[in-house]
């Protein structure tokens, strides 16, 4: 069964400020190109979507618990090669 997700107060308002759609927050969560490990037991859920025509990394802070994804915020940017984690890099 996949975990509910809450959106924060921070994160319902970065989404509302930055225009982006609540419901590619929760695509994200539940099928991220990349999870990487934060601070304070944090992760991100990240993807490279097309949005508005162009190509963005999604990111979504969140907190995870046994039955619940508590999103802390979220963001999109153009630098994908800042974020994105290469598999096997030497």
């Amino acid at each position: 069964m996949p975990k509910q997700v809450e959106i924060r107060l921070h994160a319902k308002k970065q989404l509302k400020e930055r225009k982006i759609p609540e419901d590619l927050i929760r695509k994200v969560l539940l099928h991220p190109g990349q999870v990487i490990d934060s601070y304070s037991d944090r992760k991100i859920a990240q993807a490279i979507v097309k949005y508005k025509g162009e190509r963005f990394l999604v990111r979504v802070v969140y907190e995870e618990t046994e039955r619940e994804l508590k999103v802390v915020t979220v963001y999109l940017t153009t630098k994908t090669e800042k974020y994105w984690r290469k598999k096997n890099a030497y």
